[in-house]
């Protein structure tokens, strides 16, 4: 079980929040049997995901690239399959934001200016190979289409933040690539998304951090 917790800090003429009466957390740890292979851990399984039937733990290796095999069934390591970097199947800097399993042999690698979807055995696909001229009908509001998502029952349908730099007007946004539509919508609840972007800039480099959705 995940848990989020949101800090904020306030004035002290603020109104005391309320403590949660009960708050339980559990956490399932298990050991895994890696077989004598060196797996790739220093990013703190950021960039891993679970196979959309639960019994697989993939883990993107970015040093070499590769991608990691975990049986959560049996507790150990399965396979290491190579990826490329650049060419036909090369996946750039995709998966660093993370990775997410579609079905049982695709997973979504997360990455600008577009997503990229692989396959388990490390090919490229032909999925999402739109999206990055699609997302210029927002770019040409002044706007950019951010942290997509796709829907694994249908994967012509993209999800996403839609916002303006710096970090500005979030709003959730909708696009068909299978018939170019696009959507728009404001949640009230986004208002304070703004309040939550930082950016950090002087005279050698310039870094924006938004807030994301999972």
């Amino acid at each position: 079980m995940a848990v989020s917790i949101l800090f904020s800090c306030g004035t002290k003429a603020d109104k005391t929040i309320d403590e949660p009466e009960n708050f339980n957390l559990q956490i399932d740890t298990v050991l895994i049997n890696s077989k004598d292979q060196s797996l790739f851990l220093s990013w703190n399984l950021s960039n891993a995901g679970i196979s959309t039937d639960n019994r697989y733990l993939y883990n993107l290796n970015v040093s070499e690239p590769s991608l990691e095999k975990i049986d959560l069934d049996q507790l150990s390591f399965v396979e290491k399959v190579k990826l490329e970097k650049e060419g036909p199947d090369g996946i750039g800097n995709n998966g660093r934001g993370g990775i997410v399993s579609l079905d049982e042999n695709l997973i979504l690698f997360k990455g600008y200016p577009a997503p990229i979807v692989m396959t388990t055995e490390g090919k490229k696909t032909d999925v999402l190979k739109e999206l990055t001229i699609a997302k210029k009908k927002f770019s040409d509001l002044g706007k950019d289409l951010l942290y997509e998502q796709v829907d694994p029952n249908n994967f012509n349908m993209v999800y996403g933040i839609l916002l303006k730099f710096p970090g500005l007007e979030h709003e959730l946004a909708i696009l068909n690539l299978h018939t170019n539509d696009t959507s728009r919508l404001k949640l009230p609840e986004w208002k304070m998304l703004g309040d939550f972007s930082l950016i950090c800039n002087n005279t050698d480099i310039m870094m924006f951090m938004n807030p994301e959705y999972f």
